[in-house]
This record gives structure tokens, sequence and C-alpha cells, in this order.
């Protein structure tokens, strides 16, 4: 089995989930250690292994370099890293949604912000159901509000629930608070329970302020 093919069996679900509200007790980061995990040849590791830990260690600026080198696939300054797998977009979507949430941590919502986003909008309708979940994911980090209806509409007539979903989160990543009255009106219009139960799970939390999965906030 390929790596991209045990990647795909755990993309959909966990690229939806708490990468972004991650808070791993760790030491204080060793680059080299990620350096390891981003030449690996196995597509999973990458992508289940180092992108949590840089999550983890969001407030590390020692990692900008390294992160800003995957973004710009920087073969010069990192050549030991797997860019055949990296420069794929199974893998560089979820490291766009990664990289673009470094950069609004930091404020600089600026050209290189906006530039993930554009990566990510031909993939928003791709056939595959694998990058339409990542693409939609990563939308919700640094969408802006042109990507609305699309993702209702995404919600309402996808034909993969794992794609409705990840635009349900999706509206509240992008939106806050403010998506109570458009996920209130899109939970009945939906015939699917899956998707029906993942809206009543945002629902929840913006009810909660207590809630460790607040929108749009970066731990």
């Amino acid at each position: 089995m390929s790596s991209f093919a045990r990647l795909s069996g755990t993309l959909a679900v966990v690229v939806v989930a708490a990468w972004p509200r991650l808070l791993i007790a760790v030491s204080a980061p060793i680059v080299d250690d990620i350096v390891g995990m981003l030449s690996s040849q196995d597509a999973g590791e990458i992508v289940n292994r180092a992108l949590p830990l840089f999550y983890a260690n969001l407030r590390d600026d020692r990692l900008t370099p390294l992160l800003r080198g995957v973004w710009q696939a920087d073969r010069k300054s990192y050549p030991s890293l797997s860019w055949d797998l990296l420069t794929e977009p199974e893998v560089k979507l979820p490291f766009g949604r990664l990289w673009c949430q470094w950069l609004r941590y930091r404020g600089e919502t600026g050209s290189e912000y906006v530039q993930v986003r554009t990566f990510a909008l031909p993939y928003i309708s791709d056939r595959s159901e694998i990058l339409r979940v990542a693409a939609i994911s990563l939308i919700g980090s640094c969408g802006t509000m042109e990507d609305l209806d699309f993702l209702k509409n995404a919600v309402l007539h996808d034909s993969d629930q794992n794609v409705a979903a990840a635009a349900v989160f999706a509206i509240y990543s992008l939106l806050g608070d403010k998506a109570k009255p458009i996920l209130l009106e899109l939970k009945p219009a939906t015939a699917n329970p899956f998707v029906a139960g993942r809206i009543d799970a945002v629902l929840r939390m913006v009810n909660d302020p207590s809630s460790p999965q607040r929108s749009r906030s970066t731990p």
C-alpha cells in the first residue's frame, strides 16, 4: 500500500479535528528532529507526526524558517527533505493550513497569507474527496467572506459526508460565533444525519464559552 493510500484513510478525519488546538507538553523543539520527520518517505508520518509537532509549538519563532522553507519548497536550504511528498497536494494542503495559522498568529496577513488561500482554491472542487476536505479545511483557516456561499453549498450538496463536515467546521472557523444563525439554517436543510451531528457539535462549541476549540483562535 502506498504512503498516500495510508494517508487517505486518516486525513479526512484528522484534518477536521483538533490539530490547530493541540497543546502537547513537549520539550524545546528540536529542528533536527522535525527535519528528520519531514525527510520520511511515508506521507502519513509527515502529516501525522510533523504537523502536530509544529502546532504544539506554534509560539516558537525558531521553527518559522523551516516551515517557510517547506511551504516555499526551498530545496537549497533543506536538501534532505522529502520534496517528492511535500510538494504533493495531499501533504501541501495540510501544511498550507498550518502555515496560514502560523502567519496569522504573528499578525502577518499580507501576501504570503493570501497566497495560501490562492493555492487551495482549485482543490475545493477536486474530484478527490481527500483533497476537497484538506482544501476546505484550509479555507476555514485563511478564507474570506467570498468563500462562504461555496462552503454552505458543500455542507448541503457535496456527495461525501466528510467533505460536508469539513465545510461545517470551516464555516465556524471563518465566522466564529457569527456562524450560529447560518448553521441553524443549514441543519434542517441537510438530509445527512452525520452532517447534522457535526453541526450540532459546532453549535455546542458556540454555546460553550469555555470550549477549548473556540473558533479561529490558536494556542
